[in-house]
């Protein structure tokens, strides 16, 4: 009988190291619950960081379709501090920025989205190419177009492509992208828009082409591909009338026959926008002492 209780007691000294065990032990159980429980409120706070982010995102697209473009700066701006990552948030903040004549800024914004996006969408290239536009890096916009082209055979891509060969001099590749337009289009609006920037090409003075009358033609021609009324296609065409009248360049029509002409469109132009014209505000009211001086409508 004392043979079994010696066998089955531990001594002092098993005890002790049985102690030393169970302690251990202990301490690895808390630490694990101390890291995971760490490591589920990072999750928790992660989780909340995002939807945060997303929710700035979000007022930010609201804001822009609404055109409040800097209030949508603001949130998306929001978002950025909370995740300084987030390419939605960087890409609708450029846009934003674009609308809000703010180029530079929106070119900023994109440079970091197409570097940190490995497969870029074509329209990031496409909107970066329309900012560059805006402050006058006419190089640097034709290498960006040319690359949303490389993805995207989008024919709105050589209408923009055929506005930056104008502002380098390029005319000849120009005319080449508005008429691939016109030749392709199945939309009425992009062939209205290629009609629109050839009449621009031929009678905008800072083209120095000055053909007036193939200007007029060309409006008339997108006039007959918009989905309605445009009054500035309208006001190009009188003014284009008005310019001939000034520069003395008749073509192969009379002073008189280009008088009349002009005031008869000069009419259609105050009958179809007479709440705008007679509230003497906007584009459309601007030039008319300059287009009845000129012409000499009754």
């Amino acid at each position: 009988m004392h043979q079994y209780q010696n066998q089955t007691n531990s001594s002092p000294l098993s005890r002790y190291f049985i102690f030393l065990i169970m302690k251990k032990f202990i301490q690895i159980v808390f630490v694990v619950f101390i890291s995971t429980t760490a490591f589920c409120q990072n999750i928790a706070k992660g989780k909340i960081k995002n939807t945060q982010c997303q929710t700035y995102i979000t007022k930010g697209d609201f804001l822009s379709k609404s055109s409040r473009f800097s209030e949508a700066i603001i949130e998306y701006t929001n978002a950025i501090n909370i995740n300084p990552n987030s390419i939605d948030a960087y890409y609708g903040r450029a846009i934003a920025q674009y609308y809000s004549l703010r180029f530079e800024d929106s070119k900023r914004d994109l440079d970091f989205v197409i570097a940190h996006v490995p497969s870029c969408d074509y329209s990031y290239y496409d909107l970066r190419s329309r900012a560059r536009v805006g402050f006058h890096d006419y190089q640097g916009a034709l290498e960006d177009i040319n690359k949303a082209l490389a993805m995207n055979k989008a024919l709105d891509n050589y209408l923009q492509r055929a506005s930056v060969y104008l502002n380098l001099g390029d005319d000849k590749k120009a005319i080449e992208d508005f008429n691939y337009v016109i030749d392709n289009a199945k939309e009425d609006r992009l062939k209205m828009a290629a009609y629109w920037g050839l009449g621009n090409y031929y009678s905008f003075s800072e083209y120095k082409v000055r053909d007036y009358l193939k200007g007029i033609n060309n409006y008339k021609k997108a006039l007959e591909f918009a989905d309605h009324e445009y009054g500035y296609l309208y006001k190009r065409i009188v003014w284009s009338y008005t310019m001939m009248i000034k520069d003395k360049m008749y073509f192969s029509l009379t002073q008189n026959e280009i008088q009349e002409e002009g005031c008869k469109w000069l009419k259609l132009l105050k009958d179809k926008y007479a709440e705008e014209i007679n509230s003497k505000e906007g584009d459309i009211y601007k030039d008319f002492d300059f287009f009845n001086t000129t012409l000499k409508c009754k």
